[in-house]
């Protein structure tokens, strides 16, 4: 079982002119193979997955507050990991997920 052939993460943010409180976010994070066994019979294929969110800032009751939608993993892929002795299991957090969060800074 060794190291990932190769690792990718890029993430950006973007905030439209003239959009006050309003952003975005889009993720990509790519995970090369890897062997799943001592002796390389086995591989991990490799998998990327897509993220993005939007998030809106207001005040409410007079608080800092924020309303944050997101989807990772919007191409739904899968992974493995290799526990040991050739035992494999899927990832956690492995497929689509989505997120809505209220947050609401009390002081």
């Amino acid at each position: 079982m060794g190291l990932r052939s190769r690792k990718f993460i890029f993430d950006a943010n973007w905030q439209p002119p003239g959009s006050k409180g309003l952003s975005f976010d889009v993720g990509v994070n790519h995970f090369g193979s890897v062997a799943a066994t001592l002796d390389d019979i086995a591989v991990i294929p490799a998998w990327t997955t897509f993220d993005w969110d939007a998030r809106y800032q207001f005040r409410m009751g007079g608080q800092n507050a924020s309303l944050k939608l997101a989807v990772m993993n919007m191409a739904n892929a899968r992974s493995f990991n290799a526990f040991e002795a050739g035992t494999f299991g899927v990832s956690f957090n492995s497929g689509r997920r989505i997120d809505l969060r209220l947050i609401v800074d009390v002081a």
